[in-house]
């Protein structure tokens, strides 16, 4: 009974795997005519001629370029760029201007440093073009001593030939000998002050030590320093009082000074012309480069092998 059913299975199997073949054989053979048929049929063929073509290609790439030669271009001044008249690749010429430097911040400077020169020459009594005191009686403040010193000398021997004339009173005379003393001591004084003003102000350039309100005020470069809680009150206090004067006298109180202390516009534009060539050739120099180079980098400067 089971040989009968493997028999039945064995001969179900060779039917269906010829049956496979006989399907597989018909459909290649169907294949092979449509392919032959296929290629029976014309085909459209354009032909042109050979010819050279630029054939652009796009490559995307991260990296940066390096020039044979290059160059570094710095300010001789620091500053606020305002404006840039070149751009990367552009081509420059000699003497052409690349970059501006605001020059609000130099201008400054040079007023600042111009109005502490016209206070310092006011005190020394400095005229116009003189730079130093070959002789510190020649000082404004010891002229003014000097010339009191010598009323009071004139009065006292006025008044000791008086006393022994018997023309004057006793009182009269000490009192004369008194204001002699007295001038004679703010004669000194004066002296005093100029050679210690002389001393500050080449201690202070010298070294370039930052001056206090107070030392300012010491010396005379202003004419007053107040505590910060102070401050509006004097504020308030001295435009008052400029406001409760004329303007057209105080115009003409402002141009008699200057005529006193021989300023004029034309003096100032000079000096002030001056004083930027000065302050333009020293901070472009190499000592000046690294000075401010070790300011702004917060570093002590190298003058010996500036950068």
């Amino acid at each position: 009974m089971g040989s009968h059913r493997t028999n039945q299975w064995a001969l179900v199997l060779l039917v269906i795997g010829l049956s496979g073949v006989s399907c597989t054989q018909q459909r290649g053979e169907a294949g092979e005519g449509r392919a032959l048929a296929d290629t029976a049929r014309p085909v459209a063929v354009e032909a042109v001629g050979v010819s050279m073509r630029e054939v652009r290609r796009t490559v995307e790439t991260v990296g940066s370029f390096s020039p044979a030669e290059d160059a570094m271009v710095s300010s001789e001044v620091a500053g606020q760029v305002i404006d840039v008249h070149v751009g990367m690749g552009d081509r420059v010429e000699e003497g052409e201007v690349m970059v501006e430097v605001s020059p609000m911040e130099h201008e400054l400077a040079v007023a600042q440093q111009q109005a502490a020169l016209d206070q310092v020459r006011a005190r020394l009594g400095l005229s116009e073009g003189e730079t130093t005191l070959a002789d510190i009686r020649e000082a404004a403040t010891v002229k003014r001593a000097a010339a009191d010193l010598a009323d009071a000398e004139q009065k006292f021997k006025r008044a000791q030939e008086l006393l022994e004339e018997g023309l004057l009173p006793r009182q009269g005379y000490e009192d004369a000998e008194a204001r002699l003393k007295s001038s004679q001591a703010n004669y000194d004084l004066s002296l005093q002050e100029v050679r210690n003003l002389l001393a500050t102000l080449k201690q202070y350039m010298l070294t370039g030590e930052v001056m206090d309100a107070a030392t300012a005020a010491r010396i005379g470069l202003v004419h007053e320093a107040v505590d910060d809680a102070a401050l509006p009150a004097a504020v308030t206090r001295l435009t008052d009082a400029l406001l409760a004067g004329g303007p057209c006298a105080q115009a003409e109180a402002k141009a008699l000074l200057r005529r006193i202390t021989g300023q004029s516009d034309a003096t100032d534009s000079k000096m002030q012309r001056e004083l930027a060539h000065w302050i333009a050739r020293l901070r472009g120099s190499d000592e000046g480069r690294e000075g401010l180079s070790a300011f702004l980098e917060k570093r002590p400067a190298n003058w010996r092998n500036p950068r």
